[in-house]
Order: structure tokens, then sequence, then C-alpha cells
């Protein structure tokens, strides 16, 4: 199995595949952006260790898409999130000459001097001597060699090893806040995650251990989504939230974030002509639209939409069949209701499929033909009156007393009416199964209670879109 997620800018996409991989046991795999840099959290070519930042620039247009937030104006900066969110970006830097570490740095021999908070809010510790005033004068950066600056200045340098020409012997590394934080931030990757070059190459590995699980957040483009989709053991699952929700979350620890600079941002995220996830999101198989609070509400809320059944990728025969009774009721010409049904023998066998309106030869009711159901009766009034067969009677017909054999099921997306179920008990059927309930549910159940008919209600996984917050409100199955 190989679940694709994608979504909004703090949606909680990441969070979700986070979800797959502790509790279900998916493992994670990720892919280069189409731009050929590197994608977040992931080995680059040139064999930067996965949680560095590659040693060649890459400008806001070239920036890999997923999770990246292009900031245009320097109050998009802010320190790194906490585990509520996936993206992040740094605020103004407190001054080197202020700060000692962010609790990574390599401590040297040199006494300190006191405590404080930086200008935003982060605590620094001052150094013992006065030489730490000019160190950024005298500095050499470790990695272009350039006098004036120290390499944690440097662009796309994330940390920093400087060497102090004034003490040879002072060798500091500065742990400095990424440019733009993400969910290695919050879940350092584990060294099991896979990074490949194409989704050519994601595939060709996923398809030889098609039957263990697997999970990516990196659907780039339609392409890449095109090239998953051939396989029948992926699903695509979308993430969203309101824009409010979204910008809050981001705006927890990146307090300078203004709301006009985020929505931008989230639009051209999601609906840039050439580069937005819309289009994506509208062809997942299951959309989530998550308002949860805190991170145990989701994985609770999550835990009982059974994400990694297989049945999401191969119907059950009960799923199947439903299906087929679904597709038999767009054939109707009922105006009031569209209703479909399958006969289906012990050996799993279509026997015969029916659907709701007038009998051969009469005029469709959607025409007019049906004087009861034009005239705007309430459900189960005027039964009498009515031309239109219903889709039990049809399937029924079709199928003959002598093909129904011991056994048989019938499937109807609508539970029969108290008319069809004394019919169905007469030919024999041994079971009924149905998706949706009808105004006289409880009279039919006590027609097949005492004629000895299994009845019940199929309840297919949910599907399409789901509000995270509404489950209590429905049916899971």
């Amino acid at each position: 199995m190989l679940i694709g997620i994608c979504g909004g800018i703090c949606s909680g996409k990441k969070t979700v595949a986070q979800y797959l991989v502790d509790h279900h046991g998916f493992r994670l795999l990720r892919l280069e952006s189409p731009s050929g840099a590197p994608s977040q959290n992931e080995t680059p070519h040139n064999g930067t260790p996965r949680n560095e930042t590659p040693r060649t620039e890459t400008s806001r247009r070239e920036h890999p898409r997923n999770e990246t937030l292009r900031p245009d104006a320097p109050e998009f900066n802010a320190p790194p999130p906490g585990p509520e969110e996936e993206f992040g970006a740094v605020p103004t830097p407190i001054p080197l000459d202020e700060l000692e570490d962010w609790g990574e740095s390599v401590d040297d021999d040199r006494p300190k001097k006191g405590k404080g908070k930086g200008k935003n809010g982060q605590t620094w510790r001052a150094k013992g001597d006065n030489q730490q005033q000019g160190k950024n004068a005298h500095a050499i950066c470790y990695y272009c060699k350039q006098k004036g600056h120290m390499k944690g200045e440097c662009p796309s340098n994330q940390r920093a090893l400087t060497i102090n020409p004034a003490r040879t012997n002072s060798v500091k590394e500065v742990a400095r806040p990424p440019s733009v934080a993400t969910l290695s931030t919050i879940y350092p990757p584990p060294s099991n995650d896979l990074t490949f070059a194409s989704a050519e190459a994601l595939l060709e590995y996923v398809t030889v251990r098609w039957q263990a699980r697997f999970v990516t957040t990196d659907v780039h483009n339609e392409a890449i989504l095109d090239h998953l989709a051939r396989r029948p053991f992926f699903m695509l699952i979308s993430v969203d939230s309101p824009l409010t929700v979204r910008y809050a979350r981001f705006r927890h620890r990146n307090p300078n974030c203004t709301l006009e600079s985020f929505a931008l941002a989230s639009d051209r995220h999601l609906y840039d002509p050439k580069e937005g996830l819309q289009p994506l999101i509208s062809r997942a198989t299951v959309r989530l639209l998550n308002t949860s609070s805190s991170l145990a509400h989701l994985y609770a809320t999550l835990g009982k939409l059974k994400l990694a059944d297989p049945v999401r990728l191969r119907p059950s025969w009960d799923a199947y069949f439903m299906s087929l009774a679904t597709l038999a009721s767009l054939r109707s010409n009922c105006m009031k209701r569209r209703v479909g049904a399958v006969l289906v023998g012990r050996e799993k066998r279509v026997i015969s499929t029916g659907y709701n309106g007038t009998p051969r030869g009469l005029q469709n009711c959607s025409e007019g033909g049906c004087a009861r159901c034009n005239s705007g009766n309430s459900s189960g009034v005027g039964l009498a009156t009515c031309l239109c067969i219903h889709a039990e009677e049809n399937a029924l017909l079709e199928a003959g007393r002598e093909r129904i054999r011991e056994g048989a099921v019938l499937y109807c997306d609508t539970c029969p009416c108290l008319t069809c179920s004394i019919k169905i008990c007469q030919v024999g059927i041994e079971e009924v199964i149905y998706a949706h309930g009808y105004s006289m549910d409880t009279e039919t159940a006590a027609v097949f209670r005492q004629a000895g008919v299994k009845l019940r209600q199929y309840i297919p996984p949910p599907n399409g879109l789901i509000h995270l917050e509404n489950l209590d409100k429905i049916e899971l199955y």
C-alpha cells in the first residue's frame, strides 16, 4: 500500500503521515522536487547529511513547493516551530554578539557571565570577555573563507563552525534556526526514511514491496500523481483546514507573520496556475478537514477512519455489489427517487439487476408517466396508485424463479418497502443488504424476521470530504 498526502500550508498533512508511521507501521518515502532542488528533510545528491542544508543556494522560485512558505518580507522570520506546526520561517535573528548558542553549540572554556533575553525572547548567555563585541569584524567564514561574517550568516547555511583568527584555540559551533522550519525540526527523520530522485524510481521500489506500507507527502504535481495512480495499491489523501485555523497554527510560533502575507503565500501554494496543489486535492479519494486543536485529539480521530484498511484499495464483495446497485440506479426514470438492486447467487455471481421506473411501453415517470409520483405525495403515501416498478421487483422479474437458488442475496441501495419485502420472501431470497434507510424500515424488518430473511445495512468506509470534528455524526463501518 502506498498513500500519498497533499494539502495546504499548516493543514496537518505531515502530521497525518507521522500518524501512519507511528500507529500503522508505514514507512515514510521522500521524493525530490521537480525543480531539481531536494525536498525537505532528504539527502541531496552531494552527500550533505539528511538534516543539513545543501551547499547550493536555492532561490525562492526554485525552492521545493511542498510545505514551503516563500516569504517576501523580513517579518516572516520566526524561531523553529513546536510539534503543532509543520512549517515556519525565522524572525529577525538575535545579533551574534549577544547569542552564544541555541542549545546545541560546543562551548569553549571561556567564562560566561549571566543570562538574559534576546530581542525576540530567546535565552542567551553573555561572554565573559570583551572580545566578543568585535568578533564579526575579524571572523572568517568557514565555508566561503571570506572575512567579515560567519558561516551562519551565509545564505543556505543552517549551522556554523566559525574560526576566529584572534583566538586560534576558539572553535565554536553555533546552532542557527533554519530559514524554513519543516517537519525535521519537529520529528527528526528516522534513519530508515528513503529519498528518491524521481517518481519512477519511487514507484519501482514500492511495486516489488507492494504488500508493505508506505506513505509520502511529496506529491508535487499532477504528473507525479498520474504516475503513482497507475498502481492499484496507491491512494491519495488530502488534508485541509480553514485559512484562519492554518494561520493560527503558523502564527503560534511565528507571531510576526501577518494574515495578509500568509494568505498570499497560501494562495500561491494552492492556486498557482502552474504549481498550485488544488487540482491534486480535488482528486483525493479521502479529503480530511482538520480543525483539531491538539495532536492527541487528531490521532484519536484518525484512528476511527481506518485509513490503512485494504478495502479502500480493493472493495469487499459488499462494496462491489453495492456499487453495481448504485450504478443501476442511475438508469432509473422515476422522478421521485433513484433505486437500484442487484441479485447475487451463492457463488458471488450476478444473476440480475433492476432499477425503478414505469413498465415497458409506458411513458417514463420522469416525463409525466406516473401521476402519483408527479403529484408530489410524500414517501410511502399512495403507493397503490404508483405505476413505477420498484428496483427489487425488476431484479426478481428479470431473474425468474428458476434462477434464484438457495443462498441468493439481494443488494439494494435503499431498504425495500413493505410491498417488495413480501415478494422477496416468496421467491426465497436468503439475505437482503441495503445502504440507505426508507420510511418503512421497521415494518420491512418485521416481515423479514418472521420469514427468516437476514436484513443488514452496509456502511462503506467514509470517503470524500470528511470533517474530523463531525465523526461522531458519521456512521462508521
